[in-house]
This record gives structure tokens, C-alpha cells and sequence, in this order.
């Protein structure tokens, strides 16, 4: 046997499994993109780890469009491969309007059931990695202690800055998870600050950015624009907006930005419940009417050529935590125009990524993208910016503190 083959065939360093209700499936390739794409990345830059996946889905009778996210959710298999990783989709019961105190034990026995299968067919499990603080964190952490397992939590956002702030009840739950995890990783020092507000140690918290996949996010130019209608229109720019139709989101305050940037047109890659509202305002506006696009959900493959495409990327969120969107646009050569929000100023700390602007005000948002619009940098530069953000560092220190918490 030569050495190569020897190291073939020797176990891994360590064995671990993800647990997250947002991850991709067949039904919706984009749901939960950020926690598969750290994932991917670990175990690319850390060879000696191996790892399987977890991934409820909430169980639906039907798959007719009509029914939205639910339907998408019923197309996911029980078991399938994401990027040669092994994934499995439990079933939990969703009872939609009944609050959210039901949903973290239904997750719970999802994950209690599938890690049992898990282990009897031989499995090894030497660690948690449980994504979301909440509902998933708490059901991860009751999980590894029922298991005798240590495990690892990620804040990614919307857990710390609305379910913690809004719900004491369930920021209680999250806290009694923190205390006996190994180690809670948040993906911006914005939630690491949140989260020490909260009584949490300084030092059970490490932030580990985002990187960007800077072989799949790159400079392109297969997408196609609607060249007839942007001249028909004098139209001299495209803005993106890439991200849900939510009130988070803020495609309302994107669309006022719109109304005073005459000679752009805006392109929304994202669906949600505010799509339909949305698309009649656009239609009864004078100053909108024929300059807006919902492309609906974009497949993850087709993303880079469409940031490619456009002049600038714009996020307007009220809240964030480590906007990936920014980052991939960047890494396609397009500058951003971002609010104030998550770990905006730690991203775009240079002209050439774009702007942060502290404000909601349609004017000063609009004042500043025509700014960026005006002294353009060249795709190359902002580019080059894109690549100091890769995942190499973030995998080493994620290796280490899973490494610590073995120990």
C-alpha cells in the first residue's frame, strides 16, 4: 500500500454533523446557501474532517406552487447528496399562525431521531455544529446533551438581533444553550456585541467572518440584460437587489431610492410575500413603471454572471448579520451600496467595494449610489478588494475551535 492509499483509508481527524433547519435541498437550492457554503469550504481547507448533515424540513402534503415555501419543502428527499455531503431531511409538523414555542421541540425530536440513526448504522459523531441560535441552537444543545456530545453554536442574525430581542422567553432558552456550549461563533462583531449585552463571556464568543468562493464568484458576462428596453428607456444603469422580499429587507425603501435615479433600473432576484404588493406599485407609479424586474428566485449558478451584469448591488436592510450578497457581488467585480447594518463598515472599508451609508432616507441613499455610479471603478479593482475576504483563514480557526472543544 503506497502513502497515498494509507492516508485514503485512515479515519478522520474528527467527525462532526451540522444541524440546521435553513440548508439547501432539491426544492429550494438557495434556502439557507450561507451555512452550506461554510461548510463546504471547512471541509475543503480541512481534509481531515469529515462531516453529515442534518436538515429538517417542514413536513407538507403537496408540492403545488400555490402553496409556496411549504410546497418547495415537500419536493425535498429524505436523503440526498449536497456537494459529495451527505444530507438527511427529517420531517417536522408546522402549524402555521401558532407560534413559534411549538417549533423548537418538533425540531428537537427531528434531530434526537435522525442522530439515533445516525449512530446505530455505525456513524461516528464526535461534535455538534448547530446553525441558528434559535430554534435550532436550543434544540441542538438539549440533542448533544442527551448524546453526551459537545457541541458548537453560530449566531447568523436574525436569532440575536430579532428573535433575542423580541422574545425574552426564547433569549432565556438561547442563553441556557450558550452556557454549555463549547463555543458560540458569530459571523460579525456587531452580534458578538448584542450577545455580550446579554451577559454572554467574551470569551465563549469568536467571530469567524464569511469568506466568498472566489473560484464561483468571478468577473463573467454570459448573463443576458434587456439591452432593447435600457436604451427604449435611456436607461444608463441596472441596480440588483439579491435577497428576500421581506419587511426586513426593505424593497419598499429600495424602490423610493428608485423614484430619484431616473436613468437606472433595478432587477429584485429574490421572491417572498411582498412580491405582489410590490409589483402593483410599480405598475401604478409613473416613475417606476417599466424600469423594475422581479426575476423571482435566482438558481445559485446563475448568480455570478447576474452580478457580473449589473452596475451596482444595493442592500437596505433594516437588519442584517453578515450580508453574504455584498461579498459575492464584490467578487464579481460590482460595487455595493449598503446601510449601516450588521458588518456593512467591516466589509466595505475601501472606495472601490462601494459605500455604508447610516440612513434611510430615499435621498441620501440615492445621492450616494449616484456617487459610486459616477466614479465607477473598474470590475478588476473591486475584484482584487473581494479576494482578501476568501475562507482559508475562517476554516483554520473553525478547525481549531472544534479541535478545542474534542479536547
Amino acid at each position: 500500500m503506497n502513502d497515498i492509499q494509507a492516508k485514503q483509508n485512515q479515519p478522520p481527524v474528527m467527525s462532526i454533523v451540522t444541524m440546521a433547519s435553513l440548508f439547501p435541498h432539491t426544492g429550494e437550492p438557495s434556502l439557507g446557501i450561507f451555512v452550506a457554503n461554510r461548510l463546504f469550504n471547512f471541509l475543503k481547507d480541512e481534509p481531515s474532517i469529515k462531516a453529515s448533515v442534518i436538515a429538517p424540513v417542514p413536513w407538507f402534503p403537496v408540492t403545488w406552487k400555490m402553496f409556496g415555501r411549504y410546497a418547495r419543502s415537500a419536493q425535498a428527499p429524505d436523503f440526498e447528496h449536497f456537494n459529495d455531503i451527505s444530507v438527511v431531511h427529517p420531517k417536522y409538523c408546522v402549524l402555521p399562525k401558532i407560534g413559534m414555542r411549538l417549533l423548537r421541540p418538533m425540531l428537537e425530536r427531528c434531530y434526537h431521531k435522525a442522530l439515533s440513526k445516525l449512530i446505530a448504522s455505525g456513524h461516528r459523531v464526535d461534535l455538534l455544529d448547530g446553525h441558528y441560535l434559535f430554534p435550532d441552537g436550543v434544540a441542538v444543545a438539549n440533542t448533544a446533551k442527551k448524546f453526551n456530545l459537545p457541541y458548537v453554536l453560530t449566531a447568523r442574525g436574525s436569532d440575536v438581533t430579532e428573535i433575542c430581542r423580541d422574545y425574552p422567553w426564547a433569549r432565556q432558552e438561547v442563553l441556557e444553550s450558550i452556557k454549555n456550549a463549547a463555543a458560540v461563533i458569530t459571523v460579525g462583531s456587531g452580534l458578538k456585541r448584542e450577545l455580550l449585552s446579554y451577559g454572554v463571556r467574551d470569551d465563549k464568543i469568536h467571530t469567524l467572518r464569511n469568506g466568498v468562493d472566489l473560484q464561483k464568484f468571478c468577473i463573467t458576462d454570459k448573463y443576458f440584460l434587456k439591452t432593447d428596453i435600457k436604451n427604449a428607456l435611456g436607461i444608463k444603469h441596472t441596480l440588483l437587489v439579491a435577497g428576500w422580499l421581506i419587511d426586513r429587507k426593505r424593497p419598499d425603501l429600495v424602490l423610493d431610492v428608485l423614484e430619484h435615479l431616473t436613468s437606472c433600473r433595478l432587477l429584485f432576484a429574490g421572491d417572498g410575500p411582498l412580491r405582489t404588493a410590490l409589483e402593483k406599485r410599480v405598475k401604478k407609479s409613473p416613475l417606476l413603471a417599466g424600469r423594475v424586474d422581479f426575476l423571482g428566485q435566482v438558481a445559485p449558478d446563475d448568480m455570478p454572471a447576474l452580478y457580473s451584469a449589473v452596475d451596482v448591488l444595493l442592500l437596505l436592510s433594516d437588519r442584517e448579520g453578515w450580508a453574504n450578497v455584498l461579498l459575492e457581488s464584490m467578487a464579481c467585480g460590482t460595487p455595493v451600496v449598503s446601510r449601516d447594518v450588521g458588518s456593512a463598515v467591516d466589509l466595505i472599508s475601501d472606495d472601490v467595494a462601494g459605500r455604508v451609508i447610516d440612513s434611510d432616507d430615499p435621498i441620501a441613499i440615492a445621492k450616494i449610489t449616484s456617487e459610486v455610479l459616477v466614479n465607477m471603478p473598474l470590475a478588476h479593482d473591486v475584484r482584487a478588494f473581494a479576494k482578501k475576504f476568501d475562507w482559508k483563514e475562517t476554516s483554520r480557526r473553525q478547525a481549531e475551535l472544534f479541535q478545542k472543544a474534542l479536547n
